[in-house]
């Protein structure tokens, strides 16, 4: 299959009709490509390809109902709503080779109001002749057939979904998908349930053996459980999308707040939050005066008579000293020290006159000689009149002036920033614009909330997989070692296992064949020459090993985001190549993780060899002036889309901002 042409009528931000020629005209010409800025309606057009082709299957609905009617009118042009316009359209045409013939196809997809109620009509012209209602049934069904929704995803190649299958460590659970896919494999597990349900219809009529019953059951059961994990893996996927509508609705609404002078939320916050600084601030400075004013400032305008104070309760304490010691020494008993200086000094005086005489010399000699005692401190008293002229030895005014002066300054500012947060909330205008970023932010984090719980969910079932699976093999070696089976339930299960011994032994052929290409793409394509020698896949898990040069396992946490991106690159395209399958390849925002070195190898050597038709989606930062003059040979046709906000409408252009002026 090859797209031709897609015209877009009032959808997304396409207001009026918008033309794009999607056709390649040679192998070295192979590359269609769309410029634009974030939110500029890229994502539309990649979503237009996919709803052009299966309409309600592309959202996982099988009819048109309200769910699918709404998500419809979500991708209806406002402004053509607005003015009561009632006509929407995708139409795409493309070329498909049928029985070794080329036929071109032409899918119109309508939609209009009709007494209030959306109403979708699907027309599809092959080669230019209109297709009746029974052959658009058997067309739609041979499409679904051929080119499944899921393997039309495999080509769509969008830089957030190989991120998040890199960062969530997801790289075995896609290929096994893939894979299954890819290779028609799926087929075969179709064939399986069929014979389970055969055996499963044979026990019921015969009785047969219960673990036969076990066995269909669980087999059942698992088949239910992968089911409710796909779908919600779905639903994930798709409040994903609207996460990053809604972010870019916030954008935009942040961006007109911006632009007429509001105050986004961020910043209001940062203004109420410095207001709420300067008032603990204040509080604390005049908590400090407050305390100094009635502790110490009495205590410093009155330090010299503090001073005094000191001083005369230090005489007080030595003249406590020279009473005690007085009274001590009038109560020891000196007279065989005054004997023993009596020897000494001769006869002339007498011990007790000799003891007098030392007494009152000493006695003078420590007399402080006060004239008047005042104050009789106690020494706890003493401590604090010490403490506190130490506190005011070490206080200087100055300090409480200034914080009377910061408090005035912080004063200022705070009635600055309260003045411009009133002007800003008294606006009408900005009031408005806020309310919507406030709303849009309530459906954001009720859009996060509720897909934490469907994780949890489907975290949850793949814990009753695993427990299932245990069960399932539990049992089967129950029924492998029972004698007691009919002869149907022989046949159906020796085909069962032929079958899946048959999926297994195709699965690793191809792989093996993955493996090859894909180790020779990557070499290609990693800036780090000899580093690689094998990708190896395991047909059973899944699981990729990386091998170097002299045969050693390579730890994949050692690839940088950039490396492991082209690591899944290249094994994915490996197996689009494998299966044999001939369809165009859409990258949306692929190489917005890679370094300068890996986006020249991508767009050099990849991109120009993946496919007969590849369609790029990016911006002027990922292919950029240099970038873009590594493809421009490749170019079939390129576009540049441009929001433009006065005429709520896209803008289209044919060439690539100014690079290709």
């Amino acid at each position: 299959m090859k797209f031709n042409k897609l015209t877009l009528s009032n959808i997304g931000a396409y207001y009026g009709n918008n033309e794009f020629d999607l056709r390649t005209s040679s192998p070295k010409q192979n590359i269609v490509l769309f410029g634009g800025k974030n939110g500029a309606g890229k994502t539309t057009i990649l979503n237009s390809l996919k709803l052009g082709l299966f309409g309600p299957l592309m959202f996982g609905f099988r009819t048109e109902s309200d769910s699918y009617k709404k998500k419809i009118t979500t991708m209806l042009n406002r402004k053509a709503l607005s003015n009561q316009e009632n006509f929407y359209q995708i139409k795409l045409s493309f070329t498909r080779v049928e029985n070794y013939e080329k036929s071109d196809y032409e899918m119109i997809r309508r939609w209009e109001f009709k007494n209030n109620s959306l109403k979708e009509q699907l027309f599809i012209l092959k080669n230019r002749q209109y297709l009746k209602e029974k052959e658009v049934d058997i067309f739609l069904s041979k499409l679904r057939e051929e080119i499944p929704p899921h393997v039309m995803d495999l080509c769509f190649f969008d830089g957030e979904d190989i991120s998040r299958i890199i960062l969530e460590d997801k790289l075995a659970e896609y290929i096994k998908h893939s894979s299954k896919v890819l290779f028609n494999l799926d087929l075969f597990e179709h064939l399986e349930k069929d014979l389970l349900q055969l055996i499963s219809q044979e026990l019921k009529e015969n009785n047969y053996d219960k673990m036969n019953v076990q066995l269909i059951e669980l087999k059942d059961k698992l088949h239910q459980q992968q089911l409710e994990k796909e779908a919600l893996s779905s639903i994930v996927k798709q409040i994903e999308t609207e996460i990053q509508e809604v972010k870019i609705s916030i954008e935009q609404a942040k961006n007109d707040f911006e632009v007429h002078g509001g105050l986004i939320q961020a910043e209001r916050e940062r203004f109420i939050s410095r207001i709420n600084e300067i008032e603990h601030i204040r509080k604390q400075n005049a908590e400090k005066i407050k305390v100094f004013i009635a502790t110490l400032l009495p205590f410093y305008m009155n330090r010299s008579l503090l001073s005094q104070v000191q001083k005369q309760m230090e005489h007080e304490q030595a003249n406590e000293t020279y009473e005690h010691v007085n009274q001590m020494l009038g109560k020891i008993n000196l007279k065989p020290i005054s004997q023993g200086i009596e020897k000494f000094v001769g006869n002339e005086m007498d011990s007790e006159s000799i003891t007098s005489n030392i007494i009152a010399e000493l006695m003078n000699h420590i007399n402080p000689n006060l004239e008047k005692v005042i104050h009789r401190a106690s020494f706890q008293q003493r401590s604090e009149i010490e403490h506190i002229i130490n506190k005011i030895d070490h206080q200087t005014i100055q300090s409480y002036l200034s914080l009377f002066e910061e408090n005035q300054t912080l004063l200022t500012e705070s009635k600055e920033l309260r003045d411009q947060l009133k002007t800003n909330d008294d606006s009408s205008e900005f009031k408005d614009i806020l309310n919507t970023i406030e709303q849009f932010s309530n459906q954001l984090e009720k859009l996060k909330h509720e897909k934490e719980i469907k994780e949890t969910q489907m975290n949850e079932v793949t814990k009753y997989i695993e427990t299932t699976e245990i069960d399932l093999m539990h049992v089967r070696k129950q029924i492998n070692e029972s004698q007691k089976q009919n002869r149907v339930n022989k046949i159906s299960n020796k085909l069962i296992m032929i079958s899946e011994q048959f999926r297994a032994l195709q699965n690793q052929k191809k792989l093996q064949q993955v493996q090859y290409e894909a180790t020779t793409m990557m070499n290609k394509l990693l800036r780090k020459k000899e580093y690689l020698s094998t990708i190896k896949i395991d047909s059973n898990s899944f699981n990729v090993i990386l091998y170097n040069k002299k045969g050693e396992e390579l730890n994949k946490d050692t690839l940088s985001a950039g490396e492991r991106q082209i690591l899944l690159i290249s094994i994915v395209w490996a197996m689009l190549k494998t299966s044999g399958r001939r369809l165009p390849l859409v990258f949306d925002t692929l190489l917005g993780r890679l370094d300068n070195t890996h986006k020249e190898s991508l767009l050099e050597i990849f991109i120009p060899l993946c496919g007969e038709q590849v369609i790029i989606l990016s911006t002027d930062s990922e292919i950029d002036s240099k970038h873009y003059s590594l493809i421009q040979p490749s170019l079939a046709n390129q576009y540049t889309i441009e929001y433009n906000s006065i005429e709520e409408k896209v803008d289209v252009k044919n060439d690539y901002f100014e690079f290709s002026v």
